[in-house]
């Protein structure tokens, strides 16, 4: 089963949808991680846990990630790209509205970005308020424990989104 929205073709995805599955949103940023790691470095990590998360659970599918974030204490490396507040949490509730409007109505903010917690957690609230028949779940920082912790973390925190997953699809 595809477990990628922008992979799915639209038949695919209202399959999806008449399965009742759950949708990851995974938040990441752009900025700096030290001279050897890629400026996507939070981007590539949750939505790699929300890949293996969807994969194993069977219970959800993934939008494609949202690879800009609030980093703007990393502005003094070049590469950094930086969203207001506003703007993220104004594109989160949009990601949003879309997959309600579409009958989606299991979400998973699944933030990778330290600097993302706030607009994470206000676009979580305006979303509960907009639309009351939605279940959200919000992971803040998804990617802190994993950070150089090896293996058997990142096995643990694909086990905690599947038993997150399975809590939004009962």
């Amino acid at each position: 089963m595809q477990t990628l929205l922008e992979r799915m073709t639209w038949p695919e995805a209202k399959a999806a949808l008449e399965r009742g599955v759950a949708v990851v949103i995974p938040v990441g940023s752009t900025e700096q991680h030290g001279h050897h790691l890629p400026l996507s470095t939070d981007t590539i990590n949750v939505y790699a846990l929300a890949r293996l998360a969807a994969e194993r659970s069977g219970q959800a599918v993934v939008t494609p990630p949202v690879a800009f974030g609030t980093a703007h204490n990393h502005m003094h490396f070049p590469g950094t790209i930086t969203l207001q507040l506003d703007t993220l949490k104004a594109l989160l509730v949009d990601v949003a509205a879309s997959l309600i409007h579409h009958g989606f109505h299991r979400l998973l903010l699944l933030n990778g970005h330290g600097g993302n917690i706030s607009a994470v957690g206000a676009a979580a609230e305006q979303i509960r308020e907009a639309f009351p028949q939605c279940r959200l779940g919000v992971i803040g920082d998804a990617c802190l424990a994993t950070r150089a912790k090896g293996e058997a973390v990142v096995t643990e925190a694909v086990a905690t989104l599947c038993a997150v997953l399975a809590e939004l699809a009962a």
